[in-house]
């Protein structure tokens, strides 16, 4: 084998390592970053300081804080027995931003947002809610878990917030 070849195969491989640990330590990243935001929430659920802002004052207890932080969230997604705890994010007319971005707007290989179809409005009736499948089934790679019979039966139900007003919804189809 040439001398060339062997170094272009060895740039190759530690080029693969080196995007490896980026993806990994990104991951850890986002994983550390939902908790922080689960945190939030929580805390902002067991307050009972009554110093509301008045324009806040319509968001339901546990989205106040995290909708300071930034504004595009438009709710939050949980569904139990899977790793799907996240806020939901929704910028009108743009359905693709946080395709590639975090909850900080920082882009990153995969984002680690659900977030909601920029063609939704206040009066539409169906709303399109998009995330990554992830082997490691966070975001929405628990998803297949419903393929389960068993699993559907126990975990049936989606608690999904809007600022305004809490709603659970039960699967009626896999």
């Amino acid at each position: 084998m040439c001398d060339s070849c062997i170094i272009v195969c060895v740039i190759m491989i530690i080029f693969s390592v080196v995007k490896l640990i980026q993806y990994k330590d990104e991951r850890f990243e986002q994983k550390k970053m939902n908790h922080e935001l689960q945190q939030i929430k929580e805390k902002e659920l067991k307050d009972t300081e009554n110093n509301i802002k008045k324009e806040d004052k319509k968001i339901l207890k546990g989205y106040r804080n995290l909708h300071r932080i930034n504004k595009d969230m438009y709710g939050w997604l949980k569904i139990r027995g899977t790793e799907i705890d996240y806020p939901v994010m929704f910028i009108p007319g743009d359905t693709m931003f946080y395709e590639n971005r975090n909850w900080d707007k920082k882009e990153v290989d995969v984002g680690n947002c659900i977030w909601i179809d920029g063609r939704t409005t206040e009066t539409s009736k169906n709303i399109i809610i998009y995330g990554h499948n992830m082997r490691n089934k966070t975001m929405f790679g628990s998803l297949k878990d419903y393929k389960d019979i068993k699993f559907y039966k126990k975990h049936k139900y989606i608690q999904f917030d809007t600022l305004y007003k809490r709603q659970t919804f039960e699967i009626i189809s896999v």
